[in-house]
């Protein structure tokens, strides 16, 4: 995971750099106020959709991944259990603020672009070569959220199994 978070920064790091150094006249509110004006409009009602499903999609997922419970449950003590969520927090709110906002780039450049995909196309102008470490360390990252998936499941059940076990009995008795 340290190996990931510290390849996966650098890449970020050189993908915004290009973007800001290839876009310095694009990468800007004003050229998205000036081709699409009602993605930056407070009365334009899908951002607001869109942001509250990001959110809920985000929470519920962590709320529930029990990879994530396993790493709060291991934490040494609830200062470094606070210390990583507000570490983390600091971390994540640039990156999904970059990233949102070149997708809003994106549509504000070429309207039939899928949002989905923004990110990678704008860096994929660029360098084809930052996009195939891209998909790379995307593979990486979700081979690893299954591995602690798994692990977390497989936890569960050595450690609570044995109550599910007796529990089941006990009730067909």
């Amino acid at each position: 995971d340290n190996i990931q978070f510290i390849v996966f920064t650098l890449v970020l790091f050189i993908a915004f750099s290009y973007l800001f150094s290839f876009n310095t006249n694009e990468f800007s509110f004003e050229f998205i106020n000036k081709n699409k004006p009602n993605l930056l409009s407070k009365n334009y009602i899908p951002n607001f959709t869109a942001g509250l499903t990001f959110f809920i999609a985000v929470a519920a997922t962590n709320l529930f991944h029990q990879g994530n419970w396993q790493r709060v449950y291991a934490a040494n003590s609830n200062n470094i259990l606070k210390f990583s969520l507000i570490l983390s927090s600091i971390i994540i709110i640039p990156i999904v603020f970059l990233i949102g906002f070149s997708g809003l780039l994106s549509i504000s450049k070429n309207p039939e672009i899928f949002p989905d995909l923004a990110f990678f196309l704008i860096i994929k102008q660029h360098s084809i070569y930052i996009s195939i470490v891209f998909v790379f360390l995307a593979i990486s990252l979700t081979i690893s959220s299954i591995d602690t998936l798994m692990n977390a499941i497989s936890s569960l059940i050595i450690i609570d199994g044995k109550k599910i076990i007796s529990s089941s009995f006990n009730f067909v008795y």
